[in-house]
């Protein structure tokens, strides 16, 4: 378990599978992520709101209004975009 900032918003939550997720090159702490219907969002904790790493994917409604159909969402497209963030910041 790890703590969540303040300024996190509270339908923020620790991903599954956490130890898929890279950690943040500027706090050194995994996400937290908010996935709903209309949207996928991966957020770190750093201390300086503006500097923040905000990352988001494709939701489950998007893919349903580009598709006609949910059958094409990857679940672990939001991992995936925070992981390639992680990669390519350098801090």
């Amino acid at each position: 378990m790890y703590s969540r900032s303040d300024s996190i918003h509270e339908g923020y939550e620790e991903p599954t599978n956490i130890n898929d997720w890279l950690d943040c090159p500027k706090c050194n702490q995994k996400p937290w992520v908010w996935i709903f219907d209309n949207g996928s969002y991966a957020k770190c904790c750093c201390k300086h709101k503006y500097k923040r790493a905000n990352v988001s994917s494709e939701s489950v409604g998007d893919v349903y209004r580009r598709t006609g159909s949910a059958i094409e969402y990857n679940r672990n497209n939001l991992r995936k975009a925070w992981n390639e963030y992680v990669l390519n910041t350098n801090v």
